[in-house]
């Protein structure tokens, strides 16, 4: 399994919390998502949120994360480091590429062989909604980055697309 840095957060002092991706992991294992205290020495916490099938993007917003898991959209919360959760989840065929701006997760995903970019309002994170939905001219989005109401979407043909959100 690999293992790849997603997020940091300032805890407190000289105290770094990290939020890592095992990746990669046979669709019969579980991959996790994981907290790693940076201090003196090291040390990996003794707290897992078990996923099924493979990780292909996570972020995280404040005390929630959000996971691509191939098939949906898994809300994590991180509020209590040492007992986090699974919150929500909703169904989406090879969700690959998130982002976050304000109550909506932006995810990039598959239907019907086509590639669709959708609008997920996450106000209730117990219960997110598919607010909207378009087919995008995108070719395996990698990376996704918002600024103001723009959605940049690197795409692994060497292509840059701009979606207008607002």
């Amino acid at each position: 399994n690999a293992i790849s840095y997603s997020d940091k957060t300032v805890s407190s002092g000289n105290t770094y919390w990290y939020h890592v991706i095992a990746s990669g992991a046979p669709s019969s294992n579980p991959s996790n998502v994981v907290s790693i205290e940076i201090s003196l020495p090291p040390q990996l916490l003794d707290t897992k949120v078990p996923m099924i099938g493979s990780i292909t993007d996570f972020v995280r917003q404040g005390n929630f994360g959000y996971v691509a898991s191939g098939d949906k959209l898994i809300i994590v919360d991180f509020s209590n480091p040492s007992r986090q959760k699974i919150v929500g989840e909703l169904a989406m065929a090879g969700a690959y590429s998130i982002a976050v701006k304000d109550s909506y997760v932006f995810v990039n995903y598959w239907q019907n062989s086509k590639q669709y970019l959708g609008a997920i309002n996450i106000s209730n994170s117990q219960a997110p909604v598919l607010e909207g939905s378009a087919e995008i001219p995108i070719n395996l989005a990698s990376n996704f980055l918002i600024s103001e109401n723009r959605l940049y979407v690197a795409q692994a043909d060497a292509r840059l697309t701009v979606v207008d959100i607002s």
